[in-house]
């Protein structure tokens, strides 16, 4: 058997139509499609800023859809029981009746009914256990959750992304680029995946006016094209890849090439080397972790077994097994990267009999504020030393503000030390330490208007070594913020060590000047900054600093005034 040859596509969008325009709408159907065309396109988001986040970013939740035509209803039941230990599920049905039959399933399978919210769709077709492929897209808009409508013409259930935006009151775009959730993935900055069907199921618009769409209507800067499998039935990336966070890969690997359909063993190893080598937005390559495929057994509708096609969901993965020996190891593979994940091994021994498993079975609906911090927690570090502490924030959005925050455990209160961007992640130095400490990460982005926070918990951390200085001997200069997230005022209390005068100045994000105050004598004072600059005009909701400067000491913290 030849090896296969690879051919990779990383192609910028920059070819494609200029965003705002209706897209022209040359669908030219293919086989097996004609009886249900798509809607007429409409105009993609207008905002300045789309964004598209990764599977890995936070949720409210997930779609789930009650079928019952092909017997797989206790299937979603056991999902909906796994999903609903933490989070809600969206249990789509066809009319009351079948809600009803719903409740009485999931009663007694023993899910609390509180974390379940139905959804009717009357169009809800028999095959339509697949909501991967025919559910919402999900992006945000200067800020705000939308929906792109793709067109599915596969089954009734074109219409379920125009449902779900109304009964959340998001809005829907609706364009006609044939294509399916599971054959598309980002990494939540601004990149896309897919496999060529994405061009072969679209014949009417050229490969650049495909990736304007996905521009347009998602957010994807540059999009990553690779082969499809052998055999395989659905042509879909979540058969052999996935990304767990926003730059580690798993791909499947066949252990020889006899054990893949096809050319597969070849395709997989090729498109592992090709990610590998890859760069994000931020020139940083990915991370690939290769994890066993089963053998395929052969033989007309055969499936291929995959452990790519899992769920994740605010810090589960849902994974699939079969009842083989190496379920065992995919699971270890998920511990070791998701190292701060539950990990749940879902029985797919039956759904995969008709190709698909816990992905194309599932679906996120994405919280309003999508935002995760990622960063590995220091244990240790050593005394005497400044101490880098670096993180990512995704998804990426251009105005994006972060911070760390210490107190060393003979401090009653926190310090704020501001984070740059340094290249491919933030960045902040915290001063030497001469003892245990504790830190907290925090962000916000501010976007249309919007303010969208997220913070990591608190880490403790060791200091190991010597001390070559005791703590120091002269007081600290303390200033704090409550809350440091404000709407009308926000209390500022500090804390001067010595005698004399102390300045507190309130710059905003560019490091203009907005308002000053004067403050005597030594002790805990309180301040409060009701919102307004010198001239006592209300300033704009973003992100503030405030700094307390005495003698030769200097405090800083941040602040975010919500409009």
């Amino acid at each position: 058997m030849k090896a296969h040859v690879l051919a990779v596509a990383v192609i910028l969008a920059a070819a494609a139509p200029a965003r705002g325009e209706v897209p022209p709408g040359r669908h030219h159907p293919i086989p097996g499609t004609e009886a249900l065309p798509p809607r007429p396109p409409a105009a993609p988001p207008p905002g300045d800023i789309l964004v598209s986040p990764g599977e890995f970013c936070r949720a409210d939740g997930v779609l789930l859809t009650y079928e019952t035509a092909f017997g797989s209803a206790h299937i979603i039941v056991d999902l909906a029981a796994v999903v609903a230990e933490q989070d809600t599920v969206y249990m789509i049905c066809k009319s009351s009746a079948t809600r009803s039959q719903a409740i009485a399933q999931l009663t007694a399978a023993g899910v609390d009914l509180d974390y379940v919210r139905f959804i009717l769709y009357p169009q809800l077709a028999d095959n339509s256990i697949w909501v991967r492929d025919y559910g919402p897209v999900y992006a945000y808009e200067d800020g705000e959750k939308a929906i792109a409508d793709f067109w599915y013409p596969f089954t009734s259930d074109d219409d379920l992304p125009i449902t779900v935006g109304a009964e959340f009151d998001v809005p829907v775009y609706t364009n006609d680029l044939l294509h399916s959730g599971g054959n598309f993935m980002t990494d939540g900055n601004g990149m896309g995946f897919a496999t060529e069907i994405v061009y072969e199921y679209n014949p009417g618009y050229s490969e650049a006016e495909v990736r304007g769409l996905f521009r347009d209507y998602c957010g994807i800067d540059s999009l990553v094209v690779l082969p499809k499998l052998d055999v395989e039935n659905t042509k879909h990336l979540d058969v052999f890849c996935k990304l767990l966070d926003d730059r580690t890969f798993i791909v499947g690997e066949y252990a020889t090439p006899g054990d893949g359909a096809g050319n597969n063993y070849y395709i997989l190893n090729d498109i592992a080397a090709a990610l590998d080598s890859l760069r994000n937005a931020d020139g940083r390559e990915f991370d690939v972790v290769r994890i066993p495929m089963p053998p395929y057994e052969g033989g007309g509708w055969a499936p291929t077994r995959t452990y790519t096609n899992s769920l994740l969901v605010n810090g589960r993965a849902v994974v699939p097994v079969y009842g083989l020996p190496t379920d065992e190891e995919a699971l270890q593979i998920y511990r070791s990267i998701l190292s701060d994940y539950e990990v749940i091994a879902f029985d797919s021994q039956e759904i995969i009999e008709r190709a698909g498993a816990v992905h194309c079975i599932s679906k996120l609906h994405h919280s309003s504020n999508p935002l995760v911090i990622f960063h590995a927690p220091l244990a240790s570090v050593p005394a005497n030393e400044e101490v880098p502490v670096g993180f990512r924030v995704n998804p990426r959005f251009p105005d994006t503000d972060a911070s760390v925050h210490y107190r060393p455990e003979s401090e009653a209160e926190f310090s704020e030390v501001a984070a740059a961007w340094a290249g491919d992640a933030f960045l902040a130095i915290l001063p030497p330490m001469f003892e245990d400490f504790e830190y907290y990460v925090e962000s916000t982005v501010s976007c249309g208007g919007h303010l969208l926070p997220v913070a990591s918990p608190t880490y403790a951390v060791e200091v190991t070594g010597t001390a070559h200085a005791v703590l120091p001997s002269a007081p600290r200069l303390a200033l704090r913020a409550h809350p440091s997230l404000f709407r009308e005022a926000i209390d500022l209390g500090f804390e001067i060590p010595t005698g004399g005068s102390a300045e507190l100045e309130i710059f905003d994000a560019r490091g203009r000047r907005v308002r000053g105050f004067r403050a005597l004598g030594a002790g805990r004072q309180d301040m409060r900054w009701d919102g307004c600059d010198t001239a006592r005009r209300r300033v704009p909701g973003g992100v503030y600093f405030c700094r307390l400067t005495t003698g030769e000491q200097t405090a800083v913290v941040r602040l975010v005034r919500a409009d």
